[in-house]
């Protein structure tokens, strides 16, 4: 049973179902090109789109926009990203600050990808 970070049911198909089996072990971040992959292309692009944006907004998934693409990601709690320029490689880190919610708003979120290069760009390894 689908349920969202509210514990409330989110209404299950074939298609939430096999592609919520597929991302919930996954480690670190993924594209909706590659769920579409990851499942043979049974599903069409944009049932996989729409599905994970429906798991973002219920709070299954979390999405990063890094450049111009929309990666998600599983984890029991928010976290942050740093990409490297050179490789393309991530690398997952804590969120630890406690961010005060803005008087007046509900729903806040917020983002922080940083950039740079990684120790094997660096060095010469790659």
């Amino acid at each position: 049973m689908l349920r969202n970070s509210n514990n409330k049911i989110i209404r299950e198909t074939p298609a939430r179902c096999e592609i919520y089996d597929r991302i919930k072990s996954r480690c670190g971040l993924f594209s909706a090109s590659q769920v579409h992959e990851m499942l043979k292309r049974k599903y069409d692009l944009s049932t996989i789109y729409r599905t994970l944006n429906l798991f973002d907004k219920e709070g299954l998934v979390y999405s990063e926009t890094i450049g111009k693409k929309k990666y998600y990601y599983v984890s029991s709690d928010p976290h942050h990203h740093i990409l490297c320029t050179d490789c393309g490689a991530t690398k997952c880190f804590p969120c630890n600050e406690e961010i005060k919610k803005p008087e007046g708003f509900s729903g806040v979120k917020h983002r922080l990808v940083m950039w740079g290069i990684c120790s094997c760009c660096s060095s010469g390894r790659r």
